[in-house]
């Protein structure tokens, strides 16, 4: 999978991305032997995603993937862009500090700098990342949300 994000996947702070969903892609369910039915994202009868599996970390499109640590899917589910929470905005590795109207810091967002909330530093990156006409934040976009954890490559 590509990422802009990659010091922040290595650190443990990106646990989420948002991809959009595009046409022919469909969550379903795949059985693995001996392990049991797991969600799966598929195009055209062909698999995607699937929970359990690794996936190389690539900072760009044809480069190499990152060649120590591997992401590996913990959950998909789908929702509409806007409808990210502030818990979500931090998973995705957005740094800031959420504030209060009255400019208070509220608890439990003691790092980075103050940006208001995570939602809008997310809205930032999102909207310098997909510029085309569909998938800009203010289209609202359908997304999948892909969970994962950073694993060491055991092949590396």
């Amino acid at each position: 999978m590509i990422f802009r994000q990659i010091d922040e996947i290595l650190d443990g702070r990106k646990t989420q991305t948002r991809r959009t969903c595009k046409p022919g892609e469909v969550l379903d369910k795949l059985y693995i032997p001996g392990f049991g039915t797991v969600p799966a994202v598929w195009v055209n009868d062909r698999l995607k995603w699937v929970v359990g599996r690794t996936y190389a970390i690539q900072p760009k499109r044809g480069a190499p993937g990152i060649k120590t640590h591997r992401i590996q899917i913990t959950g998909i589910r789908q929702e509409r862009l806007q409808d990210i929470s502030e818990e979500d905005a931090l998973a995705e590795g957005v740094s800031g500090m959420r504030v209060e109207e009255t400019g208070n810091i509220v608890d439990g967002y003691e790092f980075g700098i103050v940006l208001g909330s995570a939602i809008d530093a997310y809205r930032e990156l999102w909207d310098s990342i997909n510029t085309r006409k569909g998938v800009r934040w203010e289209d609202n976009p359908l997304c999948w949300v892909i969970e994962f954890e950073c694993v060491e490559d055991a092949d590396a």
